[in-house]
C-alpha cells in the first residue's frame, strides 16, 4: 500500500477515535497551539483572503478551513479531503454554510472546473502526498494562485522528528526542501509572489520548551540566513499568469 493510502487510514482512524486531529481542538497541546498561531500570521503576512472564492485542498477535519472566513473574511471557502475527516467537518461546522462546504475528494482530481477559485489552499499537504508535483498541478488548474504551508525541508530537527516520532511515522509525514517546491512550481508554469520561514516550535513539544521557543521565534525570524534552515514552516504564495 502507497505511503499516501496508509495516511489517509490513519487520519481517518484519527477521527474516529479522537473525535479530531491530534492537533486540533480539545486534545490540543501547548505547542500545538503556539504552533498554529505562528501559522497565522505566516498566512496573513503572504496572502489576503477578503471576498476571495477559495479551495481548501486537504482541509482534514476543518479547524484551519473555518478560520479562512472567520477570521480571513473569504467570500467562499470550499474544503476538500480523502479521508472520512470530510464528513466530521461538514456535520461540526454546519451552520457556516453556504460560506463553507466539504466534500471528499483527491488531490490529484478536484471535481472543480478550470479557474473555478480565486485561490487554491494547501495547508501541510504536500509532504503526505506521493506525487506533490501533479497535487500542484491540479491545484493550479482550478485556481491561478497557491499558498502553501509546508514543514521547513531544510530542518534537521524536523527530519529527525520524522524518523523517530511514532505520530510522525503512522501519518507518512515528509517534508521536502523549498527549493523542490520552488522548482516544482516554476516548471508548472507559476511564479513565486512571495515566501516566508516562521516558527521554532516543535509539534507536541514539552510545554515549558513551547513557551520560550515562542517567545525566541518572532526575534529569530528577523534573522538573516538562519531561519531557512532552522524554522519549522516554509510559506510560499505563487500564481500563474
Amino acid at each position: 500500500m502507497h505511503v499516501e493510502n496508509r495516511t489517509i487510514q490513519q487520519f481517518s482512524k484519527d477521527i474516529s477515535t479522537l473525535g479530531g486531529y491530534a492537533y486540533t481542538g480539545d486534545q490540543a497541546r501547548t505547542s500545538m497551539r503556539l504552533f498554529e498561531k505562528r501559522a497565522a500570521l505566516a498566512v496573513d503576512e503572504l496572502v489576503r483572503l477578503e471576498n476571495r472564492t477559495v479551495v481548501d485542498i486537504g482541509c482534514g477535519d476543518g479547524a484551519a478551513t473555518v478560520a479562512l472566513v472567520t477570521a480571513r473574511n473569504a467570500a467562499s471557502v470550499v474544503g476538500v479531503e480523502p479521508s472520512e475527516a470530510w464528513k466530521f467537518a461538514r456535520d461540526r461546522y454546519a451552520d457556516l454554510a453556504p460560506r463553507i462546504t466539504f466534500r471528499q475528494g483527491s488531490a490529484y482530481r478536484l471535481p472543480f472546473a478550470d479557474d473555478a477559485f480565486d485561490l487554491a489552499f494547501l495547508r501541510g499537504v504536500l509532504h503526505h502526498l506521493d506525487d506533490p508535483r501533479a497535487g500542484l498541478r491540479e491545484a493550479f488548474r482550478v485556481a491561478r494562485n497557491i499558498f502553501l504551508l509546508e514543514p521547513n525541508g531544510y530542518n534537521p530537527v524536523l527530519k529527525v522528528i520524522e524518523k523517530v516520532s511514532p505520530y510522525h511515522r503512522a501519518h507518512g509525514e515528509r517534508s521536502y526542501p523549498p527549493a523542490n517546491i520552488r522548482r516544482w512550481l516554476r516548471e508548472l508554469g507559476g511564479e513565486i509572489a512571495g515566501e516566508s520561514f516562521r516558527n521554532l516550535v516543535p509539534v507536541f513539544c514539552p510545554d515549558r520548551l513551547a513557551g520560550f521557543l515562542d517567545w525566541l521565534s518572532p526575534r529569530w525570524e528577523k534573522l538573516p540566513l538562519l531561519p531557512a534552515c532552522t524554522c519549522g514552516l516554509y510559506c510560499t504564495l505563487a500564481s500563474r499568469p
